[in-house]
């Protein structure tokens, strides 16, 4: 019975502990979204200066042709998929982490800090699930990049260069 009583101050200072670290951990993803808010808008004044110049017509493996013109003006009016009418994804405006390919052995995209590309759904061009694999990639200088499948990084085509 003793041992018992002599554990619970311990268990009662871990559980502080671990509260305490839960606490800060939650604190992280708020900084890093008002971060990312400040990319977004970035990302959407530099496709506004020049969203005529964005190469807006891409060929999907299937073949078909996909016209990138409204996600390029969504993203440059900083709105959201709901806003333009389809369902919410939480992978839209989310940070593009540009990992390194393995079989590669680079980077798909050119080095930059974490935080400096974002992707945004594209909506599905034929009967796909929602919301597919494809995805236009944006970097905070304005470049633009279009993967129909942004699970395979080797699939990634360049629409536009820096504004910068």
């Amino acid at each position: 019975m003793g041992l018992v009583r002599s554990a619970r101050p311990f268990a009662l200072a871990a559980a502080v502990l671990l509260l305490g670290a839960i606490g800060a951990e939650a604190q992280r993803p708020r900084r890093e979204r008002m971060r990312n808010e400040d990319g977004r808008r970035e990302v959407a004044a530099a496709v506004a200066r020049d969203l005529s110049s964005y190469r807006a017509r891409v060929r999907a493996p299937n073949g078909q042709e996909i016209d990138l013109t409204p996600v390029l003006r969504r993203v440059a009016e900083g709105r959201s998929l709901r806003d333009a009418g389809f369902p919410p994804h939480d992978g839209d405006g989310s940070v593009f982490l540009n990992l390194t390919d393995r079989d590669a052995g680079r980077r798909p995209l050119p080095d930059k800090p974490r935080g400096y590309y974002f992707e945004f759904v594209v909506p599905p061009n034929d009967r796909a699930r929602w919301p597919g694999p494809q995805r236009l990639i944006m970097g905070r200088g304005g470049e633009a990049y279009y993967s129909p499948d942004h699970y395979d990084p080797r699939t990634i085509v360049a629409l536009h260069r820096s504004n910068r």
